[in-house]
């Protein structure tokens, strides 16, 4: 008997899509879903079980016995059932565990149509880090549904500082992805400077940066030295502020935390030879202060970053581009003109010569 009623739950989704598509084709379509939610909520409680736990019971049993229905009425599910359905992570895995491409392409069709909606912004947080841990082939149809959904990207990046680069590749090129279609701001620098400092450097923030710099850089350098700048109250513009008790956010990184993936972009920029964000003024500048409100440890720690300020010079000859970086201080331009004639000695001259012509005369 109980496995008749593993089919049972299933099999009714199935049947009143095809009873009402069938003969209430002329009815207004809130009234036909509004009749089959109703019988199927009737279902539930007969067997004394929630309607969310059911919907993932009937399309787990579904895909084990036939994919192609289950693909059926899941548009159907998601219409009917929005609150049980909605950013639910256990009903979306299943769907995605057993989709081939042909139906996902039939299902990523339906979202773009307007027909299907899977996800809303509001509460996807735990949905995205659930996703974390499923197989590679479902979190790249995942992305590929958030990405189709229009989620926005900032929504997503608070995300990326539980991203690790070796673990998470496919959260993390779907990212970075996004990240591409924007313009760097205040807040996208603030998020990658706030992932955790990898030994190893994070290509994940290299590549986004370097991107990026290809056309904004100095936009880049500006965020960049604004950010580390501000990690020191003494020098920060709004250091006059009072802050009463309000505290840091945890989202913005330490001086710590900048000056440390400043050191591993160094040392990435350095092999791949594009060093020429650091030889800007503003990242000249933020060096500077940086150094001068460090502590001892942190200078010996950033010293080969620190000296890059020392290297100024050599670094501008070479590779700054024009009217980027700090321009060398010229001399003040020495005046050719001859020089300006005493007036009381002009006058004196003057009065000697009327003197002699009253003699003569």
């Amino acid at each position: 008997m109980s496995n008749h009623l593993n089919y049972l739950g299933y099999l009714l989704l199935y049947y009143l899509k095809v009873q009402i598509r069938t003969e209430n084709k002329k009815e207004d379509q809130t009234k036909a879903s509004a009749l089959k939610i109703s019988v199927y909520k009737d279902y539930c409680q007969c067997i004394d079980k929630k309607i969310e736990f059911c919907l993932f019971d009937d399309l787990n049993n579904a895909h084990m016995v036939n994919n192609k229905l289950m693909m059926w009425i899941v548009p159907d599910l998601y219409r009917d059932f929005k609150q049980q359905t909605l950013n639910n992570a256990q009903i979306l895995r299943v769907i995605l565990s057993s989709v081939d491409t042909r139906q996902f392409q039939t299902l990523l069709g339906k979202v773009l149509q307007g027909h299907l909606v899977m996800f809303k912004s509001e509460n996807i947080q735990p949905l995205l880090k659930m996703s974390l841990s499923w197989e590679s082939i479902e979190q790249f149809f995942f992305w590929q549904l958030v990405d189709a959904h229009d989620i926005s990207i900032d929504t997503i990046l608070p995300l990326i500082t539980n991203l690790d680069y070796d673990q998470h590749s496919e959260a993390l090129t779907a990212i970075m992805l996004m990240l591409k279609q924007e313009k760097p701001n205040a807040d996208y620098i603030k998020y990658l400077f706030s992932r955790d400092v990898s030994d190893n450097g994070d290509l994940f923030i290299f590549t986004i940066i370097k991107y990026w710099c290809d056309e904004y850089i100095d936009k880049v350098a500006e965020l960049i030295s604004s950010l580390l700048s501000t990690r020191y109250p003494s020098t920060s513009p709004n250091k006059r502020k009072r802050s009463g008790t309000k505290t840091i956010s945890a989202t913005v990184p330490s001086s710590d935390h900048v000056l440390g993936h400043l050191e591993q972009l160094r040392i990435i920029c350095e092999r791949h030879d594009c060093m020429a964000i650091y030889t800007l003024d503003s990242m000249q500048r933020a060096l500077n202060i940086a150094q001068l409100n460090s502590t001892d440890s942190q200078k010996r720690q950033f010293s080969e970053l620190f000296a890059l300020m020392e290297e100024e010079e050599e670094i501008s000859s070479t590779k700054r581009t024009h009217g980027r970086g700090r321009k060398p201080a010229t001399k003040p331009a020495i005046s050719k003109r001859p020089p300006t004639r005493d007036l009381s000695g002009s006058s004196e001259e003057s009065s000697e010569c009327m003197v002699l012509d009253q003699v003569a005369s």
